[in-house]
């Protein structure tokens, strides 16, 4: 919906520093990352040994995750 656009064109324009919904947006957006990297850690630790391929996929987004998550981890600074 627009409101969800318009905060998210804030938070990459970086025009957030006085609105707390943009902040709220981002701290949900965070929660997503780190329930996301909780699952992956779990597929990693479940497939380590025993299924290389989907182990190594795992440990890939995990990382990815972990990025996101510092970069909106950032963007609270």
């Amino acid at each position: 919906n627009q409101k969800d656009l318009d905060l998210i064109s804030k938070l990459w324009l970086g025009d957030h520093d006085n609105d707390p919904a943009v902040y709220k947006e981002i701290g949900r957006m965070s929660g997503f990352s780190q329930t996301a990297i909780d699952v992956y850690e779990k597929i990693a630790a479940k497939t380590l040994g025993k299924d290389h391929v989907t182990y190594q996929l795992a440990c890939h987004i995990l990382a990815e995750e972990v990025k996101h998550e510092e970069m909106f981890e950032d963007l609270l600074d």
